[in-house]
């Protein structure tokens, strides 16, 4: 088991020389790749019990993603915006295929503007899984493979750069972020929370672009361009980390020494591919711009223009940085949220925060000449807390997206570079001051492989165990509403049941509309959702047209039937407020299961007004066009 501990900076520097007397080969950086000159270390130069370790520890890290789709999966169900985004993969390969993201909040900051996500790339992912597997199994086969993906890509990457046992540290960190973000955050396809992990991935790989890691300039284009995609509150931040993470790569090349510098066919091969992935990935949206309704770059150029928008500014996000970097630590935390990260700054934290800036400086200032690739840790730790610094200021402030984690990713990628930074300067620490052994070198080495592996194995068990306790935890972080299902996936089956035995008398296209405050939690896009895998024609009412294609509105000249769906006793004014025709007919009635409503209504705060029921009801072509109002039917 020598080589997965072994530290790890590339072949020739002084690093390398130092630790010359180490046991063999598997401490030293692999050669340099074909055509590179860049030293990095690979999986297949391990020797068969470092393989086999690794092995272990990358399956140790998708358990978290693994024990949250498992916990999820017989109950969650997409409502919301995930069963808007469901109908959207349905459309990908019909002449409703979307080009752009779901509508972004910016009408709320600037009137009549709304501007979608930049891109669809996550809608084409999901499109294969949603019609094998159906919606709610589909997506959340998805979101699994997105974070496990970038979960697994991080811990090699710094293996990658620095060797076997920066990426044992690596990977006992990630774990730690995995418990603390809480299940939720590894399965929840919404696009504010697809956009988390990506980011993440994203800080680290351009951190191995700043190594002169070419190679991995492609990986990074791509997940820079799906994170990039997903959401708006993530553009500060990426755009700040792609410059650097590009200037840094054109630095590396440029002035890297002659034996180490890659030849210029390989540098126009990986730029060439990169660039080529960049124009595929970006196509969809450029064709949206150019022969769209509305160009939405244009629609997000209007946006970013005007600085009359209210939000946090740079006090708040200084404030936001020093939480992170102090006590307490972000890792661990059982129910992080970002009222937290805006709170007043403590002495104890400013002090804490001010001792981790000092010592990750000295350590880069240490670091940069025998391990330069540990000292760009530090600088790509810096250039995420500048990304903070701007895009936590830029967070608007009056509505409840002030207090979203959501908004604030950035958050996980410096706690990681951080985290990691330290822990390398308390293993070279721990280095400096113990005593070299006194036994033979042959007694020496017939120990160390079994200290290591017993290392390794305490590696593993601190990565899982907490994603398997996180299961008996009751976190917010881990429940249903947290993940975009405030109700259960059983009680909508029941309801669609009961709809789909009047299938007979709901002529298409039907129109669905909801009553009461169940818009707000999504009950109907819940139903609409499933009538429309089994089938049935649903059209959206007006108020949802910007988050569905043109072909799924609701007009006044084509539908036949309506469907009403009611939620019983939310509010006191809630009770009085079906005031339906005479012709309207009970076809579904089901109760809200106990243990729903005391999720729910915890998280509201609320007790004395609980739904007892869900009820739909259909009405006739001619009842519905009475009855309707100007927002639910399209003219």
């Amino acid at each position: 088991m020598d080589s997965i501990l072994a530290q790890s900076e590339p072949a020739g520097t002084e690093a390398a020389a130092a630790e010359a007397s180490a046991p063999p080969a598997a401490d030293q950086a692999s050669d340099a790749e074909p055509g590179t000159g860049r030293q990095v270390h690979r999986l297949r130069d391990l020797d068969r019990s470092g393989r086999f370790a690794a092995l272990l520890l990358g399956v140790g890290l998708v358990v978290a993603p693994v024990v949250a789709l498992i916990h999820y999966l017989p109950h969650w169900v997409p409502s919301q915006d995930p069963a808007m985004m469901a109908l959207r993969a349905l459309d990908v390969g019909t002449s409703r295929t979307p080009m752009i993201g779901q509508p972004s909040l910016a009408h709320l900051y600037q009137e009549g503007n709304t501007v979608h996500h930049l891109g669809a790339t996550h809608f084409y992912l999901l499109a294969p899984f949603v019609r094998i597997f159906g919606a709610q199994t589909g997506m959340l086969l998805v979101s699994v493979l997105i974070t496990g993906s970038c979960l697994l890509i991080m811990a090699w990457a710094v293996f990658r750069q620095l060797g076997p046992r920066a990426g044992v540290i690596a990977a006992v960190i990630l774990g730690a972020i995995t418990y603390t973000t809480g299940m939720a955050s590894l399965i929840n396809p919404v696009s504010s929370n697809m956009a988390g992990y990506p980011l993440f991935c994203s800080a680290v790989l351009l951190w191995c672009l700043m190594c002169g890691d070419l190679r991995l300039l492609p990986l990074a284009t791509v997940l820079v361009t799906f994170t990039a995609q997903q959401h708006l509150s993530v553009l500060p931040t990426i755009a700040i980390l792609a410059a650097a993470g590009v200037v840094g790569l054109v630095m590396a090349v440029r002035w890297s020494p002659s034996d180490d510098r890659p030849a210029r066919q390989e540098v126009a091969r990986w730029v060439g591919l990169s660039a080529g992935l960049a124009a595929v990935l970006w196509l969809p949206v450029l064709l949206q711009q150019l022969f769209g309704n509305v160009p939405n770059l244009t629609r997000l150029a209007k946006f970013s223009g005007d600085h009359e928008r209210p939000s946090l500014g740079f006090a708040a996000s200084a404030r936001q940085v020093a939480h992170v970097l102090g006590l307490p630590p972000v890792l661990g935390q059982s129910n992080i949220n970002a009222h937290w990260l805006n709170e007043p700054v403590s002495v104890p934290t400013g002090l804490t925060a001010a001792a981790v800036v000092a010592i990750t400086v000295v350590a880069a200032l240490r670091w940069r000449r025998s391990r330069p690739r540990q000292a760009l840790l530090v600088v790509m730790a810096a250039v995420v807390a500048v990304a903070g610094l701007v895009n936590g200021a830029s967070v608007p402030t009056g509505t409840y997206e002030t207090y979203r984690l959501a908004f604030y990713h950035w958050i996980f990628p410096l706690t990681f570079l951080v985290t990691l930074v330290l822990a390398l300067v308390v293993v070279e620490l721990f280095e400096l001051v113990r005593h070299r052994q006194q036994a033979t070198e042959s007694a020496a080495s017939t120990r160390a492989p079994s200290i290591r592996l017993a290392v390794v194995g305490i590696a593993l068990v601190v990565i899982v165990v907490p994603s398997l306790v996180n299961v008996t935890q009751d976190r917010w972080l881990n429940s249903l509403p947290a993940a975009f299902s405030p109700i259960d996936r059983s009680t909508v089956d029941e309801i669609t049941d009961q709809v789909m035995a009047h299938e007979d008398e709901l002529e298409g296209p039907v129109l669905l509309v909801a009553r009461g405050q169940s818009r707000y939690w999504g009950f109907h896009q819940a139903l609409a959702l499933a009538l429309e895998e089994r089938g049935f024609r649903v059209r959206q009412p007006g108020y949802e047209a910007m988050f569905v294609a043109e072909g799924r509105w609701a007009h006044r000249a084509t539908v036949q039937t309506g469907l009403v769906m009611m939620v019983d006793g939310w509010t006191n004014d809630d009770l009085n407020v079906l005031d339906l025709p005479e012709g309207a007919e009970t076809i579904a009635d089901v109760e809200i299961p106990a243990a729903f409503e005391r999720e729910a209504f915890a998280v509201l705060g609320q007790d004395a007004y609980r739904p007892r029921r869900i009820r739909v009801f259909r009405l006739d072509r001619e009842d519905l066009l009475g009855w309707v109002t100007e927002e639910e039917l399209l003219d």
